[in-house]
């Protein structure tokens, strides 16, 4: 038996990551999921997403010092060049002359009336960027963001008078950060980043949305407690309350494009359909098989929108049954439950269609040092030759780049996004 594991230690300062990508003018910071873009960290920052380098594949994972010794040290990119000739911080002038335009300052304006209404010694523009500052870096404490405010006035205003050196009065301006506010910023980079998204990004000229989901731990307080409790492994008083993201991306453009909450009590699929109302007409569903179900495939068919899942490891497959499209590849069609689950009110599950038309593709993984892996992707894009079984599995390898099953892939992928893009799309291989 292999045992894999995805190393994804050393995290960087995005802080740093994001400086350095304006340095680097011809090629901004590159991310695995897709396009190149200097403040693209920034729309994930407000959403609470972080960004890990990715450890050579030649390394020990439960004995991290090891691996120099044993492999070597690998050859440095000029991206980590600069990463290590960064000073420890940025001032709040840095953030704003670098990521000022990219924020629209309407929404950081003091209020007509009610919160931020007032006029204060921490105002909410400032205070919005010590707090992103304090968030990018990492390590940075409340006094490091109260410093940089102070060190701001007085260079911007030496006559202002200075704040205390306690951090009570920046932790209160912090807090009345509206979360409305956060969120129409990051709305507002995600809307940014899909409108800039040049056709070399786009998968046969469809934007592809990734769904995927994670877990975050919370303060351990009552209301916490109340409204994400603990796994019940955990003995009581001994554990974090624990929330469940589902998260909505672009594979393109790598945004945030929304995220759903709830208790580990609940399934990652039915906090899925919280976001199914983002979809376009055109769009493109990747998930993995959590996510594989009748339901969840029509309804994001009635949304006018396709879907590439993997295949839920309850349902059999048998491909000498349905019509064949060529080796490896078939329709078959599938019937509605006889049953309404309890999620679904009866109105809405008599809407749902009769019978599904989807395709199922399989191909098979090859990973020098992982076993082959066998792999069945469930999709409604059903034309054979607009959409060909090798584009399928490039698909999937998109959704799967960080799995050390799919390391091998991303060459193949490049050429097939090449050979795409110069419109070589037809007949299958």
């Amino acid at each position: 038996m292999v045992l894999t594991h995805a190393s994804f230690t050393q995290p960087i300062e995005t802080a740093n990551l994001l400086f350095a990508a304006f340095k680097l003018r011809a090629q901004p910071c590159h991310f695995p999921f897709g396009n190149s873009c200097p403040f693209l960290p920034i729309c994930l920052v407000f959403h609470g997403a972080y960004i890990y380098r990715q450890c050579v594949s030649n390394s020990t994972p439960f004995f991290a010092a090891l691996g120099p010794l044993l492999f070597g040290r690998p050859r440095l990119t000029e991206m980590e060049k600069l990463l290590r000739h960064e000073g420890d911080g940025h001032s709040l002038s840095q953030y704003q002359e670098s990521f000022g335009d990219f924020i629209p300052k309407a929404l950081l304006c003091p209020s007509i009336e009610g919160l931020n209404s007032r006029q204060r010694l921490f105002p909410q523009l400032i205070t919005f960027w010590a707090f992103l500052a304090q968030v990018l870096e990492r390590g940075s404490s409340c006094r490091d963001a109260l410093r940089r405010i102070t060190a701001w006035l007085q260079f911007e205003s030496p006559r202002s008078p200075l704040p205390s050196t306690h951090t009570g009065g920046y932790c209160g301006a912090r807090n009345r950060l509206p979360d409305a506010t956060l969120e129409a910023i990051g709305d507002h980079m995600a809307d940014q980043l899909e409108r800039n998204l040049p056709n070399a990004e786009l998968w046969l000229g469809r934007r592809v949305k990734i769904v995927d989901g994670t877990t975050a731990s919370m303060p351990d307080t009552e209301d916490n407690q109340e409204a994400w409790p603990q796994p019940r492994s955990q003995k009581p008083g001994c554990g974090f309350p624990l929330v469940k993201l589902v998260g909505f991306f672009s594979l393109g453009s790598g945004a945030l494009l929304d995220f759903a909450e709830g208790s580990l009590r609940q399934h990652e699929r039915l906090l899925a359909r919280q976001l199914w109302s983002r979809l376009d007409d055109g769009d493109v569903v990747l998930a993995d098989r959590g996510f594989c179900s009748y339901l969840d495939l029509s309804e994001i068919a009635e949304a006018g929108a396709d879907s590439v899942m993997r295949l839920h490891q309850m349902r059999k497959v048998d491909f000498r049954q349905g019509k064949r499209l060529g080796s490896n590849d078939q329709i078959v069609v599938w019937t509605k439950p006889a049953k309404c689950p309890a999620c679904y009110t009866p109105e809405a599950f008599a809407a749902l269609p009769a019978t599904l038309t989807v395709r199922m593709v399989r191909y098979r993984v090859k990973s020098p040092g992982f076993r082959t892996e066998e792999v069945v992707l469930v999709t409604t894009l059903l034309d054979p030759i607009a959409y060909a079984r090798r584009r399928m599995a490039a698909a999937r390898g998109c959704r799967g780049g960080r799995c050390p099953y799919f390391a091998c892939w991303w060459p193949r992928i490049r050429k097939l996004r090449a050979a795409d893009n110069a419109g070589n799309s037809t007949g299958a291989r």
